[in-house]
């Protein structure tokens, strides 16, 4: 636990705010202002309300990312209970130590984003499964069971399809002798998770909130052709997205285990190993290549950490010390990828080897990432003068607002399109302050905008292929 703890929040701020960051950060605040529900359109709402229980006003990034650490922790704890409990000592220690240097579970935790609590959510629903369907106080975790199945649907929406973890688990789990207590504590789990939800669901359409189905709808494929076109796209990314996020020799190390571990058809191994297959399929098929992201696979990997761990606890069983020394070497070895990867996350993560598009350019050198607006939010701060900077955008905003010191003497407002007339100020906006501009994707505005502007100060992404400007705008004579 301490090892995980270290990794996960050593320079937890070395990579600047993601856009979707921005929108939390921002969205756990307004929680303080009795408005908990923004995120709801987004499908989204327990880690903006875990950042808001800290405070997230001053060093509210950091406090934000924390919130996610705080769940992920004990997710990590429920992952080694799991594999010590159901599959030996020796497989939890490899399934923690994987789950710890893969680079996919690392770089995402690290992140505030809904998907990065999402594999804590899904080993915690396990975890309480396996006690309420196979242990002996059934009521009392039935009840815990449902609750967390309620936070993992408040946490994303789409976390809905771990409503199948319970079911699944009943079945592969089946006492024919205790059939019926077991299909009781499954219906007290969805009961217990129902009733949770209820409230929030109420309160949602008293505020009118789709609640993130619109959303939901809209990023998957609406026909059987549509679905076709899309499983392949994705498909074909499926191995640059390993080789990033896995590196090919922990992968190729950890596709042994996971063979070895469905040969020893151990049940915990045999539900893994279906469960993890269901998800992706699931994932693929009900995505589209232009919404598909690579956070989305993240609720795999604690079934494939305790997949591996079975793997390793079924091959070390089967040979001499001086063959388990060697496996743990090779293993080692293997890691080394993988290690560096976590190293780049804590001293320089613009140079991680993300892949062209879209992470790279989504975290480090395109619009979406905070490199850029954390330069210029710490330039302004730094002159310690009273300065107001006027953003067009609600996301580099909300960004800039993330990398602001709390109390600084900048302000940051957001005066959208809509506000602007062609060559005159939008209300409230004074000649001495500021237009922060992010280019190329804001390279039409200035003409939209009606106004001549000066550039005073300009921050670069790395690469340089994105950067963000600081004007003097003058109006249209």
């Amino acid at each position: 636990m301490l090892l995980w703890w270290w990794v996960r929040l050593h320079n937890l701020l070395q990579l600047p705010a993601f856009i979707d960051e921005g929108a939390h950060l921002q969205w756990a605040r307004l929680v303080w202002r009795l408005q908990p529900f923004h995120g709801a359109s987004d499908g989204k709402l327990l880690g903006i309300w875990l950042g808001a229980a800290l405070w997230p006003f001053a060093g509210g990034l950091w406090l934000l990312r924390v919130a996610g650490l705080l769940l992920g922790a004990c997710g990590f704890a429920a992952l080694l209970a799991t594999a010590q409990r159901w599959l030996g000592v020796r497989a939890a220690g490899v399934a923690a130590a994987l789950f710890i240097v893969v680079p996919h579970a690392h770089f995402f935790e690290r992140m505030a984003v809904a998907d990065a609590i999402s594999p804590a959510l899904l080993i915690l629903v396990v975890w309480s499964s396996l006690h309420a369907l196979t242990g002996q106080r059934t009521r009392t975790w039935a009840a815990i069971c449902g609750g967390l199945l309620a936070a993992a649907v408040l946490a994303k929406l789409s976390n809905l399809v771990f409503a199948a973890i319970p079911f699944l688990i009943a079945l592969v789990w089946l006492r024919p002798a205790a059939w019926r207590s077991q299909l009781l504590a499954l219906l007290k789990v969805y009961l217990a998770a129902f009733i949770l939800l209820l409230p929030v669901w109420f309160a949602l359409t008293l505020v009118h909130s789709d609640m993130g189905f619109d959303l939901l709808v809209r990023k998957g494929p609406h026909t059987l052709a549509e679905t076709i076109v899309e499983t392949g796209k994705i498909v074909r990314s499926l191995p640059s997205i390993i080789a990033v996020y896995w590196t090919m020799p922990l992968f190729a190390l950890a596709s042994l285990l996971w063979a070895a571990g469905l040969a020893g058809r151990k049940r915990m191994a045999l539900f893994c190993g279906f469960a993890a297959a269901a998800f992706l399929m699931l994932v693929v098929t009900r995505s589209t290549d232009g919404m598909f992201e690579s956070r989305y696979l993240l609720p795999m990997l604690p079934l494939l950490a305790l997949l591996a761990g079975a793997g390793a606890e079924q091959l070390l069983g089967a040979v001499r010390a001086r063959a388990q020394m060697l496996l743990a070497l090779v293993a080692l070895g293997a890691a080394v990828p993988a290690l560096q990867f976590v190293w780049l996350t804590w001293v320089a993560p613009q140079q991680l080897p993300l892949g062209a598009f879209p992470d790279r350019w989504e975290y480090i050198t395109g619009w979406p990432s905070g490199y850029a607006l954390r330069a210029a939010a710490a330039g302004l701060a730094a002159r310690n003068v009273p300065v107001t900077v006027v953003t067009v955008d609600q996301g580099s905003w909300e960004r800039l607002q993330a990398h602001l010191p709390y109390g600084s003497q900048v302000s940051a407002v957001v005066r959208p399109l809509q506000e602007w007339r062609a060559g005159i100020l939008p209300p409230g906006m004074q000649r001495d302050d500021l237009l922060l501009l992010d280019h190329p994707r804001d390279d039409a505005l200035p003409q939209q905008l009606g106004v001549s502007l000066s550039a005073v100060e300009t921050y670069y992404r790395p690469q340089r292929e994105a950067w963000v400007t600081l004007y003097r705008v003058q109006p249209a004579p």
